[in-house]
């Protein structure tokens, strides 16, 4: 039965996926009986939300999983904060959070040397419980 569920839910990418990938699956899906109701209610949700997704958004998902590996253990500790400040917030305000539509990069200012960073984009205070840093000296 986990095997046909899993299945399912990876027949469309089941072909284009990694050997590695592939071992990983079945490695799940190996143990998915052994799972706790809560662990196997966990694992069904996140492969019914996968299944939803464009192949686009699939490929946007693995490459941002692929560029947070990479990121050094001080960067990942700060997403990690992050995330659970964003969790402990109630459910309105994330489903708020949520719906705002993200704002596209802004384009580089002419003029600016390439060695100078881009300052971070305003948040909102509302969103953040951290307070802005004041606006760099020119």
């Amino acid at each position: 039965m986990a095997k046909a569920l899993f299945a399912v839910a990876l027949a469309v990418d089941w072909d284009n996926l990694e050997p590695a990938r592939k071992r990983k699956w079945l490695g799940i899906a190996k143990r998915y009986p052994k799972m706790k109701p809560d662990e196997q209610a966990r694992a069904q949700r996140r492969m019914q939300a996968w299944v939803k997704l464009t192949p686009k958004e699939r490929q946007a998902a693995r490459e941002r999983y692929k560029k947070m590996e990479k990121l050094p253990p001080d960067k990942k500790q700060g997403l990690k904060q992050q995330w659970e400040e964003y969790n402990r917030l109630p459910e309105q305000e994330r489903r708020k959070l949520g719906s705002t539509p993200r704002k596209p990069a802004a384009p580089a200012r002419p003029g600016k040397s390439p060695a100078e960073p881009t300052p971070p984009p305003a948040a909102s205070a509302e969103a953040s419980p951290v307070a802005p840093a004041p606006p760099a000296k020119q």
